[in-house]
């Protein structure tokens, strides 16, 4: 019986020792999980601010392109005007000729 109660001891403080270091690989553990709960954190946060980053280039990038818009009008309606000037300007220097020969016919006449 005192064998038996000595085995019973052996055994027991066999599965403390293995309890016990399976009590310090959980904590281990636990400790591992926090720094990579921190790390996810911070990467979600980087992941955050990228998106709103992200957000800001659009706007910039569809201002940018609405000026561009502007800015082909512009050179539109800028170039629309100088033909009409130009047409303008042959029109004048057509009438300039005809007065001038109107002279000429005149003072020849």
């Amino acid at each position: 019986m005192a064998a038996d109660i000595q085995q019973a001891g052996t055994i027991a403080k066999a599965e403390a020792e293995r309890a016990k270091v399976s009590s310090g690989n959980l904590e281990k553990m636990a400790s591992d999980a926090g720094v990579v709960l921190t790390g996810m954190k911070e990467i979600a946060k980087g992941a955050e601010e990228s998106v709103v980053a992200l957000h800001q280039a659009v706007k910039a990038t569809n201002l940018i392109n609405d000026s561009a818009e502007e800015m082909t009008k512009a050179a539109t309606e800028a170039a629309t005007a100088a033909e009409q000037g130009l047409t303008a300007a042959q029109e004048i220097a057509q009438a300039v000729e005809e007065i001038a020969s109107q002279a000429d016919q005149l003072q020849n006449g």
